[in-house]
């Protein structure tokens, strides 16, 4: 499948899902999780050790998180269709799809700006550093109100491109129709998600090395019952020996 082949195209149509599916895809990461508890414990610590120290570089860190975080729906994707744990997956977004995920960044860092820069505008651009909670509450409220529906696009944009080749702003906008369909879905997971990082927090930080393992996992049964919904998920391992078949290519479906 080529990178110009439209959405329409690739018939993925966004399906809305229920409150109640909510609970199952906490029940069906957990599976993906405890299939390889002890890997992806490892795993995460050692990616996110790294992306730690990247984080301390300006823009350049920034920018190598969120070209190589995609390949976790790639790991994942392996843990459910191969029953393998293949961290080498992780690597294979900014292998094989750098072009969009570059963009995707782009998109990200310029609604970010744009959002800080009309917040500062309504609130003030002391807000932050004058030390009043309450301004500092209400930047922070406004900028996230300017920026969510950036993050509806961002969502699962990056599982759309590497899975199943979209383009960067095609990936943007079938996110945001996935998001805008399942709002109320997506805000009980938002919460009951931030509760369970709280927990996590709370023996040293090490609930983390499961919560988020488990994230991952999540986001990606979330990507598939919202976008697959109405298709068996399907990817295979080696993305550089496909077959010319467009719908045998990385997870890509006819529904």
């Amino acid at each position: 499948m080529s990178d110009s082949q439209s959405p329409q195209d690739m018939r993925i149509i966004p399906t809305a899902r229920p409150a109640k599916a909510v609970f199952d895809w906490f029940s069906q990461a957990f599976k993906l999780f405890s299939a390889f508890k002890l890997q992806w414990a490892g795993f995460i610590l050692m990616v996110y050790a790294c992306f730690f120290v990247l984080a301390m570089i300006p823009f350049i860190g920034e920018l190598l998180i969120s070209l190589i975080l995609p390949g976790m729906f790639l790991v994942v994707a392996s843990v459910q269709n191969n029953q393998q744990f293949v961290p080498a997956r992780l690597f294979e977004g900014i292998k094989y799809h750098l072009k969009p995920l570059l963009h995707l960044f782009l998109i990200n860092f310029g609604a970010a700006l744009v959002a800080s820069t009309l917040a500062v505008l309504v609130v003030g651009e002391n807000a932050m550093s004058s030390g009043d909670a309450a301004q500092v509450l209400s930047f922070m409220g406004t900028m996230l109100v300017i920026y969510l529906p950036f993050m509806m696009g961002l969502a699962f944009a990056p599982a759309l491109i590497v899975i199943d080749k979209l383009p960067a702003i095609d990936a943007f906008k079938m996110s945001f129709k996935g998001c805008f369909k399942n709002a109320i879905s997506l805000t009980i997971f938002s919460v009951i998600i931030m509760f369970a990082f709280v927990i996590a927090m709370i023996p040293m930080g090490l609930g983390l090395l499961i919560m988020l393992p488990v994230m991952h996992c999540i986001l990606f049964v979330m990507y598939q019952d919202i976008f697959r919904h109405k298709a068996r998920f399907s990817i295979s391992d080696y993305p550089n020996e496909q077959s010319g078949d467009d719908s045998d290519q990385d997870g890509s479906f006819m529904v």
